[in-house]
């Protein structure tokens, strides 16, 4: 099936070759450095709100047994924590519980698992919550620049690229999201009975989301390389 695939792409045109490799290549570094940043944010939040997860710790009074079983169950859990920071750095967020809400427009939770970690969570609304918006926005802009040399490498007029930029910022947009969405998914689940089987970010939203903030995003990263690109090449003219 990988060598049909790799068969089939190389048989692709030369630009949509190009395009292709570029999107697919671009929308993976856009979502995985989301994810790197929604990491660094989980290990601040763990910083600055350690007093609050001792405290939880205590009140549970698990013992040294239950406190070590109770710890590794929350390193095993810190991975959908990086998501569930990326959903809500994205925009919609994620529930912890049917019902609930916890994004940049403020959080609304009813009864939660008695996990200490869980004390990280932000509380009440943030009058500039939406600032998180930038991390993709901005990820995704450089990754497009670092990349739009591939597209304007294709052996074609320039006034006939700007289409290929179009589809390589659109095709970023699409793989971006629809891996932050596979991650989303895999982030969710079930953490018990009743209304706590609804657990996770929306990966329907996220995808929705992420494709708008990734696709324009690197659709203007592509589009501002593009036009700076034949000013570069001619300044050293310029000066020579």
């Amino acid at each position: 099936a990988i060598r049909s695939a790799r068969d089939a792409f190389d048989r692709l045109p030369e630009g949509a070759a190009s395009v292709a490799a570029t999107a697919v290549r671009g929308g993976a570094a856009a979502a995985f450095g989301v994810v790197a940043i929604s990491a660094v944010v989980v290990a601040v939040l763990l910083g600055l709100q350690y007093a609050t997860v001792i405290t939880l710790y205590e009140t549970l009074q698990t013992g040294i047994v239950g406190g070590v079983a109770l710890t590794l169950a929350q390193i095993a859990l810190l991975p959908n924590l990086v998501m569930w920071a990326a959903s809500w750095l994205i925009g919609p967020g994620f529930a912890l519980g049917t019902g609930s809400s916890i994004s940049p427009l403020g959080t609304t939770v009813g009864p939660i698992p008695s996990v200490p970690v869980l004390g990280v969570l932000p509380q009440g609304a943030f009058d500039l919550g939406y600032l998180g918006i930038l991390v993709p926005v901005v990820v995704s802009f450089v990754a497009a620049v670092a990349l739009s040399p591939r597209v304007a490498r294709i052996p074609e007029p320039e006034a006939r690229r700007w289409p290929w930029f179009l589809v390589a910022g659109l095709g970023m947009g699409l793989v971006g999201a629809i891996v932050l969405a596979l991650l989303a998914i895999l982030s969710g689940g079930a953490a018990g009975p009743g209304r706590l089987a609804d657990v996770g970010p929306g990966a329907g939203w996220i995808l929705l989301v992420a494709f708008l903030e990734i696709g324009v995003a690197s659709v203007a990263g592509m589009f501002v390389s593009g036009l700076m690109a034949p000013l570069v090449r001619r300044n050293p003219e310029g000066r020579g």
